[in-house]
């Protein structure tokens, strides 16, 4: 009995070792799986460098952003260079703006400014007027010689009408010229309109005044110059509280109808 009893006990013994090394064999693979679960690791590992060369992405940002730099730089090169054309249109140029030949007189009235080849009777008439050298002056750019040498009080009166509306229209092309100027206010180019009116009334006055000397209508030469004259006036009152542009050009008409006043009356 007992060796039945050790012989079941070996055979137990025996089952219980097959056992145990079958279980130790089902427990090898599971820890052979989870080694290979490491390279999982070199995985991820791959699965960061592309964010990190995403994360390069930045850099071609940057090179964008000194692309934008040196593309703002450029355009203020162009305008540091493209200054002087971007103000030409903006501002008439000197050369297009038509020129006084008699502004220069208004500073003073100088005497000895007379020339001596004048004939003397247009000396003596235009001595009677307060701006005798700028009568004088205005006069001979329109006198020839045989005008000259019949020159009396008439042909005096109409040469001073004829300078004074010449240089009424180039106050005119003055006016269109800054009305065309995108940099004249707002406020001043309704000043100016008013003023380009005015020099249109004067200029059509001079043609009236003209054409009533024939028929020597002294009374209406005259209204006809001082309507003129108020035509420069109303325009320079125009500016009040602001700088007027055609100031000294309203300055030389005014002066310029006076004397055609003043010769008027020696007629």
């Amino acid at each position: 009995m007992e060796t039945k009893n050790n012989q079941q006990l070996f055979v137990f013994s025996c089952f219980i070792l097959s056992l145990f090394i079958s279980v130790h064999a089902i427990c090898v693979p599971r820890k052979s799986e989870s080694t290979p679960s490491q390279p999982s690791q070199p995985v991820s590992s791959s699965q960061v460098q592309p964010r990190k060369t995403a994360a390069s992405a930045p850099t071609t940002d940057s090179q964008f952003s000194t692309k934008n730099k040196d593309s703002v730089s450029e355009p203020e090169h162009q305008k540091s260079n493209g200054s002087p054309p971007s103000t030409a249109p903006e501002q008439p140029p000197l050369e297009a703006m038509p020129r006084f030949p008699l502004l220069g007189m208004l500073k003073g009235n100088p005497t000895d400014g007379f020339s001596a080849n004048v004939n003397p009777l247009i000396k003596k008439l235009c001595a009677s007027t307060d701006y005798s050298s700028l009568c004088v002056s205005s006069i001979t750019q329109l006198l020839s010689g045989a005008k000259e040498a019949t020159a009396d009080a008439v042909a005096v009166l109409e040469l001073v009408i004829k300078a004074a509306s010449e240089h009424t229209k180039l106050a005119i092309a003055k006016a269109e010229k800054l009305l065309a100027a995108p940099t004249t206010p707002a406020k001043v180019v309704a000043m100016i309109k008013d003023c380009k009116d005015n020099y249109d009334d004067a200029l059509d006055n001079y043609q009236s005044a003209l054409d009533a000397i024939p028929a020597r209508d002294i009374g209406t030469i005259n209204s006809m110059l001082s309507a003129a004259l108020t035509d420069y006036t109303t325009c320079d009152d125009g500016f009040e509280g602001l700088k007027s542009p055609v100031a000294e050009i309203d300055s030389l008409l005014s002066k310029m109808a006076s004397n055609t006043l003043a010769i008027a009356s020696l007629v």
